[in-house]
């Protein structure tokens, strides 16, 4: 199917666990950090608040006993320049996983990695914005990527989610990332069920809105062990001059 998404964005590559160092001295002993190799020179160090940036440490509470940290940090590079970035955590207990080590890309008011409240049972999403907005769908236990997705929508409490894939998760690559997919993934049984068929019809007739926001246009509205009840609100009638909606059933 011919690709009609307006815009295409590049990322960072998602930073996987590498190996199991102490924390410094200076933190709480118990503690152990999963973490990665630096990027750039050898010395990261978190700090509570960057005055450069203006950003400070940053946690929220997940569902399962999980503390999502998302914290300033200076990296000294071999030159000796010392640059403001970002490092991703995930702690349980005595145990803080480093999800990602971020160099730069920062603003004034906002990190780049962001949590936008989307939390699971197992899961949680973990969103970046670099001029549009790309979701990382997390597993709580290993801290690994299960999903790298755009646009969609989430119900929390069944378990569900709308998405669109990217192509891999080499985010530094411009041109294919993007796709005219879109999919219900049921986190509970690990199972996806493609929706495209159902909005296919409108799509051929034309009344595809044409840009890529249609990808957040779904909504979950109701939910049974049988099936999936999704409202669709993607496709513009000219002739009307409004936006159609389209009510459709999933088998599960």
């Amino acid at each position: 199917m011919k690709a009609r998404l307006a815009k295409i964005c590049s990322l960072l590559p998602f930073a996987l666990l590498l190996s199991l160092v102490p924390l410094p001295a200076s933190a709480q002993p118990a503690l152990r950090y999963i973490d990665q190799t630096p990027q750039c020179g050898e010395d990261i160090t978190p700090i509570e608040h960057d005055e450069r940036t203006g950003l400070s440490r940053e946690t929220y509470a997940l569902k399962g006993g999980y503390t999502l940290i998302i914290e300033p940090t200076v990296w000294k590079c071999s030159d000796g320049e010392e640059v403001s970035s970002c490092r991703v955590c995930l702690q349980k207990g005595n145990t803080v996983r480093v999800i990602e080590n971020m160099l730069g890309y920062l603003n004034r008011t906002r990190y780049a990695p962001r949590y936008e409240n989307t939390d699971f049972e197992d899961y949680f999403v973990l969103t970046y914005y670099f001029d549009c907005y790309y979701h990382y769908l997390i597993k709580k236990e290993t801290g690994a990527l299960v999903l790298a997705y755009t646009g969609g929508t989430a119900d929390t409490e069944r378990n569900l989610l709308i998405y669109s894939p990217l192509n891999g998760d080499d985010f530094t690559a411009v041109g294919d990332n993007l796709t005219d997919t879109v999919f219900l993934r049921d986190l509970s049984a690990k199972k996806d069920y493609d929706l495209m068929p159902y909005i296919e019809r409108e799509w051929e007739k034309g009344t595809y809105s044409g840009t890529n926001w249609w990808l957040d246009a779904f909504e979950i509205t109701s939910a049974t062990e049988e099936s999936v009840t999704v409202r669709f609100r993607g496709f513009y009638d000219w002739q009307r001059e409004e936006y159609a909606e389209l009510i459709f059933t999933v088998p599960r």
